[in-house]
């Protein structure tokens, strides 16, 4: 009974070695680790110390692996739809003062109003992302966004369309808020 962690490593080791053939990167690890902890060909060995540091210490110095970049990159395409919108109503604005006899000035105000929305978006729903969550808030902040930019396209006057460009500013603030500090919390030192 009083065998040690490295008896059940060299237990695996004997299995492996007799059953089916090893790869020959898995006898170069001498090191008291379950197989399924040893790290890929790449990267050095995992050490006991390693296994007892934080986390967020071994991302910030360990290169970027594909599901950081993933992360990252869904973050980037998430900012992206902040510029989508603006570059959308600016386009609209011409046309929308048009067709709804409004002078251009009040067309301002309209616009300034997702500003506004992404002012108060990004301190209320931002701080929520703190106590539910960085993914949550996210999805919460999309639905808000895409019901507000779906709405916009319905509004028949301007104070309609002014209560609606704000629900999208709330969207887009509280999403820009943890996407940021989501891509920072995935990105490491070097980025």
């Amino acid at each position: 009974m009083g065998g040690n962690f490295s008896d059940g490593v060299l237990a695996v080791q004997f299995i492996c070695d007799h059953q089916f053939p090893v790869p020959p990167w898995l006898t170069l690890y001498k090191t008291p680790l379950p197989v399924y902890l040893l790290p890929d060909e790449d990267r050095q060995p995992l050490s006991q110390q390693s296994l007892s540091e934080d986390p967020r210490d071994i991302l910030a110095r360990e290169p970027m692996g594909w599901f950081q970049i993933s992360a990252v990159a869904i973050c980037v395409a998430l900012n992206a739809l902040d510029g989508f919108d603006v570059l959308s109503i600016s386009f609209a604005s011409p046309g929308i003062a048009a067709e709804w006899g409004v002078d251009r000035a009040v067309l301002g105000i309209v616009l300034s109003m997702e500003l506004l929305g992404m002012a108060v978006g990004s301190i209320v729903i931002g701080s929520i992302a703190d106590r539910i969550g960085r993914r949550p808030t996210i999805l919460l902040s999309l639905i808000i966004m895409a019901a507000g930019m779906f709405l916009a396209s319905t509004a028949g006057r301007v104070e309609i369309l002014s209560a609606y460009r704000f629900g999208t500013g709330l969207g887009i603030g509280g999403m820009l808020a943890a996407i940021n500090a989501m891509a920072a919390e995935y990105s490491n030192n070097r980025y």
